[in-house]
């Protein structure tokens, strides 16, 4: 479901690029989102202990089902928060932004060189690191984008 991220996130491109958003991108992105924030999954059928996907009052994530990826992929969750947060899809987006930021500089704090991941366990990607940076990238950019009122949403057929 934070794949919708993907969408999201070229609304800080289409920023620097002096383009406007299309609508189309956002299309079902903040119904997706509640889903994330709102909607329950019980256990059974679901994996215990069951819940939303977003965890009130932390930056734990559920996995209703098993996920074979690992166990700490905040930085999408950063990105997707900030894509949320910076196109005024959800008032919630800016608090789970926050608590991600947080969590995901916890991940850092454990090593001197900053680097996020301990290892396959956490995220099986050999390019987590490069990923993690990825992520970040395209959080800040929405967020200065969104801080300086470049981003344009449009329904007209670019050029």
């Amino acid at each position: 479901m934070a794949a919708v991220a993907w969408n999201l996130a070229d609304a800080g491109i289409d920023a620097i690029a002096g383009r406007s958003v299309l609508r189309a991108a956002l299309h079902n992105a903040d119904l997706l989102y509640r889903a994330m924030t709102s909607l329950r999954f019980s256990s059974p059928p679901f994996r215990p202990p069951g819940g939303t996907i977003y965890q009130p009052g932390t930056a734990v994530t559920y996995y209703p089902r098993p996920d074979d990826w690992g166990t700490s992929l905040i930085p999408g969750f950063v990105t997707l928060d900030a894509a949320m947060a910076s196109l005024r899809l959800s008032s919630s987006a800016d608090l789970y932004l926050s608590r991600h930021i947080e969590a995901l500089l916890a991940l850092q704090a454990r090593h001197t060189d900053g680097h996020t991941y301990q290892g396959w366990a956490e995220f099986r990607y050999a390019g987590r690191e490069q990923w993690v940076a990825e992520q970040i990238s395209r959080a800040w950019l929405l967020e200065w984008a969104s801080a300086r009122s470049r981003i344009k949403v449009t329904n007209a057929v670019p050029d």
